[in-house]
């Protein structure tokens, strides 16, 4: 497994250790350090997208080293700047269907800052994801763990949001993200940041969308394709949670959905209704989800799902849609839809719609949220709304 790291210069001069008599490769080394410092320089004078930050990618090799600990390795620079991106590449097994398959994980790593404004606010940013101490090392890759301090992943990557506003709360998450980028970039950018966006795990660069948008506020989750009544002639894609496979093969798949990137609170079923409706196939899912400290939301378009019955049980954090707003994609039913939303959050305290980023449906959330201040409404991340039976 080969990570590349970008640190500075400096920083990388200081791990070049030179003997009295300095090797070819090692001037040649110090003759490349020198010119990436210059180009540094000229970026940082005539213009550089990172800042004009010198940097310099190292590759290493990570068999002993975990995350954690290349993190203390960087911010040993004290003085200078430290990691500000690490890519790992890592194989594992063909997903059924495939001949070969690889797996990219890409990690943001960065020193911890704090939301940049107060909870409630909707310009807060999210720093980037993955927090140290919350991944490990799956089946697939690097995959979410409950820190050694009980931090969960479901509460760490949350967006803030003040609990003692005791309007009622309206929750609204965006999904089908991450696979065409001028609707996912439209749904980050116009979209409140109170809306939490979900993302497909087939997504390419994955985490450098899921970045993007926590940079803009939103929390994310993924999604997790599961059997439908009508599998095989309706497949929701690779890696499918299916009710045939026993729980190993099943546990495979779902880490490596998990493994795709860091950062999300939880999870979301893609379809499914035959897989949530069986105890023996569902309930095992429901435990991984919560061992991982992460929740899972029912996207509620199946009255046989048992995510409620099973979910108070397991100890984890559920949340229950209460519908689809825009089954039927028009201005009209999107509308009627929302303000079904705010009638259960009035009459239930809380409420919860799910949707896809059809550019009508960001367009009617938009222009829907300005009137939630007037009508006594707040508009919640999902988060904010779940259910927790940790607590």
């Amino acid at each position: 497994m080969v990570n590349r790291l970008r640190l500075s210069p400096l920083a990388a001069l200081r791990r070049t250790s030179f003997a009295a008599k300095p090797h070819p490769v090692a001037l040649a080394s110090f003759g490349a350090l020198a010119a990436l410092l210059l180009v540094a320089v000229t970026l940082q004078l005539f213009g550089d997208p990172n800042g004009g930050r010198p940097t310099v990618t190292l590759a290493f090799e990570l068999d002993d080293m975990d995350y954690d600990a290349l993190l203390r390795l960087a911010q040993g620079n004290e003085n200078e700047p430290v990691i500000l991106s690490g890519t790992e590449t890592s194989h594992h097994e063909p997903l059924p269907g495939e001949d070969e398959a690889e797996v990219i994980h890409i990690a943001q790593l960065g020193t911890p800052n704090p939301p940049t404004l107060e909870p409630g606010s909707t310009a807060i940013s999210l720093r980037p994801a993955p927090e140290p101490g919350l991944f490990a090392e799956g089946q697939n890759g690097m995959v979410p763990i409950i820190g050694a301090n009980g931090e969960r992943p479901a509460d760490v990557y949350a967006r803030p949001y003040n609990h003692a506003d005791g309007r009622p709360r309206v929750a609204l998450v965006i999904g089908g993200l991450g696979l065409n980028a001028e609707t996912t970039q439209a749904a980050i950018d116009n979209l409140p940041g109170e809306v939490t966006l979900s993302f497909a795990p087939y997504t390419d660069d994955l985490q450098r969308w899921i970045n993007r948008a926590r940079a803009s506020g939103h929390e994310v989750i993924l999604e997790v394709p599961m059997e439908p009544y009508d599998y095989p002639d309706n497949d929701p894609g690779p890696a499918t949670l299916l009710t045939s496979n026993d729980w190993e093969d099943n546990a495979h798949q779902l880490d490596w959905v998990m493994s795709r990137a860091a950062g999300y609170i939880g999870v979301m079923n893609y379809q499914g209704a035959r897989l949530t409706a069986d105890e023996d196939a569902f309930n095992p899912v429901l435990r991984e989800v919560a061992t991982r400290g992460l929740l899972y939301l029912d996207d509620g378009t199946s009255q046989r799902s048992l995510t409620r019955r099973l979910g108070g049980a397991i100890g984890g954090t559920i949340a229950v849609a209460n519908r689809r707003i825009d089954m039927r994609p028009s201005r009209a039913n999107i509308d009627n839809a929302l303000l079904d939303l705010e009638s259960s959050a009035m009459g239930d305290g809380v409420a919860i719609g799910v949707g896809f980023a059809y550019p009508v449906t960001v367009e009617q959330i938009v222009s829907w949220a300005e009137t939630l201040e007037a009508k006594g409404i707040s508009l919640a991340p999902l988060s904010a709304v779940a259910i927790s039976e940790t607590s």
